[in-house]
């Protein structure tokens, strides 16, 4: 063992003193042999509360200045064989039996001679006190989200911080100034939430700092603030919610009718739990305007004019949309345990199969095909499928029954004209709106002696000029694309091009579609 040693002098002893009492730490010096306490510093001496005619002269074993003896043994014993000890955390007593956790370094130096233990302590009992509460709240808070993260927090912190209250709130929505609380608590009792103004509280001023902490008579500096007299509040201590872009997103707040002091734990907690309440309230936002873009996203699915299905790469149903119930006749229940084969018989799927090895290319695949309905009936449909970077799939399905059955009746309808317009025993011309011929029917075949395939596409300037404009044929061409039917009296006709001619007396009238 080695040891300092200082000369046996009164100047320098005198030093020693002056040292001590410059000291930022603790400290207290003790003699090996004896273990009497030869000098201790005024900031031990009122730190522990003693007065220096009982602590000096005194061995610290007397004094019960150790909360657990057998920790000083093993300090001794290191420093015999080491000569010096550090940074070993050691609990030690107050006068008034009160712990304190302390940060303890020593050496043993010789005075006059003699073999001291010179001790230094730094109180870290508040950070100690503070590392634990940190630890605690996150421990409890570690699995909960949301509302439920707000809830713990609050009720945590009122514990730890022994205030009564404690809530959490946010900025509305719908004015800045004006809080919404998410969680409140009286002690471990969650209370109603409620919405205030910040305008006269003490709220309002740390929209511009990062604390604010008023340990008694807060309502003498906010007279005004409905909050603070609502609850009696002597003392209160609030942090602001800054979001990443520095925006002011909300407040954690903790007051009590009996004044609580500034202190360094209700600093820290209140610091750092700001910035995880800040995360959980962006990450709140965030999930909301998720939830709210997943709705509308929803209610457009519900709302849409198509079957939408959304299936596994087995393609068994994992979602449905109810124009697919419509269109299939099954529930909801009832697809979500089917497979998309389930829709069409053996015979359709063989006619034209389920192209998933198109899908799995990427492709979109369209086809119209025959769906088997629940009651048995099949229906025209139009599918367009696509497979999703999950490997899901989404189909698209549209019931054209409507439109197949228009398609059948117009061709039914063109039948129908074509059979009276061939049939006819007078001659038929249908001309289109740039007045050239689209139809020419067999007994103006025989009248001209040109066929259709001859004048399709060609005009009466073609076959007839310059006659028609002499009878007026042209005039009474335009007024049936104005919408008016006219007839001619008997008129000669001839045809230079077969040397057809003869008389005829003809109508002339609009051709309407469907608008």
């Amino acid at each position: 063992m080695c040891a300092v040693n200082i000369k046996n002098s009164f100047s320098d002893f005198d030093f020693l003193r002056v040292m001590l009492a410059a000291s930022p730490d603790m400290v207290i010096i003790t003699s090996v042999d004896t273990g009497m306490i030869v000098e201790a510093n005024d900031l031990f001496l009122e730190t522990f509360g003693y007065q220096r005619n009982e602590f000096i002269g005194k061995t610290s074993l007397e004094i019960g200045l150790w909360a657990d003896p057998p920790r000083r043994a093993e300090l001794v014993s290191k420093l015999l064989k080491k000569g010096v000890a550090r940074n070993s955390e050691l609990t030690l007593k107050t006068r008034d039996g009160v712990s304190k956790t302390m940060l303890v370094s020593a050496i043993v130096v010789e005075i006059n001679d003699i073999k001291h233990f010179f001790i230094m302590a730094r109180d870290i009992s508040e950070r100690i006190e503070t590392e634990t509460a940190i630890q605690t709240i996150l421990k409890n808070t570690s699995a909960v989200f949301g509302t439920d993260f707000f809830s713990v927090l609050v009720v945590e912190l009122s514990k730890i911080l022994q205030m009564r209250y404690v809530f959490a709130g946010r900025v509305s929505p719908d004015c800045c100034d004006l809080i919404h609380s998410i969680a409140f608590c009286d002690r471990e009792n969650i209370l109603e939430n409620f919405q205030y103004s910040i305008f006269g509280t003490p709220c309002e001023k740390i929209k511009t700092h990062s604390i604010c902490v008023y340990p008694s008579e807060v309502q003498k500096l906010f007279p005004n603030s409905k909050i603070l007299i609502k609850f009696n509040a002597s003392s209160f201590a609030a942090v602001p919610l800054i979001s990443s872009t520095g925006d002011f997103l909300g407040v954690i707040a903790a007051f009590d009718e009996k004044p609580h002091p500034e202190t360094h734990l209700l600093k820290t907690l209140m610091t750092v739990f700001s910035a995880r309440a800040t995360a959980e309230l962006e990450r709140l936002k965030y999930e909301n305007a998720i939830h709210a873009s997943e709705e509308k996203f929803r209610m457009l699915i519900e709302q849409a004019v198509d079957g939408i299905f959304l299936g596994d790469p087995a393609g068994n149903f994992i979602g449905v949309n109810t124009k697919s119930c419509e269109i299939t006749g099954y529930s909801k229940e009832e697809l979500l345990k089917m497979n998309m084969r389930d829709l069409f018989s053996p015979e359709e799927l063989e006619r034209i199969p389920l192209r998933y090895d198109l899908l799995k290319e990427g492709r979109v695949v369209f086809s119209e095909r025959a769906l088997a309905r629940k009651d048995g009936t099949a229906i025209p449909v139009e599918m367009n499928t696509k497979m999703m970077p999950d490997k899901t799939y989404q189909a698209f399905m549209r019931d054209v029954s409507t439109r197949k059955k228009a398609e059948k009746d117009l061709r039914e309808a063109n039948l129908f004209n074509s059979e009276i317009i061939s049939g006819a025993n007078e001659g038929i011309i249908v001309y289109d709106a740039n007045l050239r011929y689209i139809v020419w029917n067999p007994y103006m075949e025989k009248l001209s002696g040109l066929s259709a395939g001859d004048v399709i596409g060609k005009t009466d300037e073609d076959l007839f000029f310059p006659h028609m404009k002499t009878y007026g044929i042209d005039m009474m061409l335009e007024k049936a694309l104005a919408g008016e039917t006219s007839s001619t009296e008997d008129i000669p006709y001839e045809i230079p091009v077969t040397g057809k001619n003869g008389w005829y007396c003809g109508t002339y009238a609009p051709h309407r579609n469907s608008s």
